[in-house]
């Protein structure tokens, strides 16, 4: 399920940072929706206030993109009907990012991505892979400011 659909919404480069939960990005709504019932929600899950996109798909797959997004901090959560990973590798013309890795398992909830922090505005290679089977789906999440 290449983010690739869902990043013609916008991504761009990353660090990997601090863990992050769905309270963190305000998507307390997603508790509970992860298992076998993805396939048949992906357009039904609700939308995360933040959110710059969603992507659906089968596993496994992988996909590439060129997106901006402005500088801030943003995550990844992931939805999957069976265990898989998630992996995304972000490069600009200034260099690589470090991978992140996601990881969908039996629990209920959703799997929320470490902190990925965009530095600056502009264009980002974005390659992404998931090794798992099924429908999975990817929301990738502004976090809010803190207050």
């Amino acid at each position: 399920m290449a983010l690739a659909a869902l990043l013609a919404a916008g991504l761009s480069g990353c660090t990997g940072g601090d863990s992050l939960t769905l309270a963190d990005l305000g998507a307390q709504d997603l508790a509970g929706l992860n298992g076998p019932t993805v396939a048949d929600t992906c357009d039904k899950l609700p939308e995360v206030r933040g959110s710059q996109g969603r992507g659906c798909g089968r596993g496994p797959s992988t996909g590439t993109v060129n997106v901006p997004l402005a500088p801030g901090d943003y995550a990844v959560v992931l939805l999957c009907e069976a265990p898989g990973t998630y992996r995304i590798e972000a490069s600009t013309p200034k260099g690589a990012f470090d991978p992140v890795e996601v990881s969908c398992s039996d629990d209920d909830d959703p799997a929320v991505s470490a902190r990925i922090t965009v530095p600056e505005p502009g264009l980002t290679q974005w390659h992404d892979s998931f090794d798992g089977e099924g429908q999975s789906v990817v929301q990738l999440v502004r976090v809010p400011e803190e207050d």
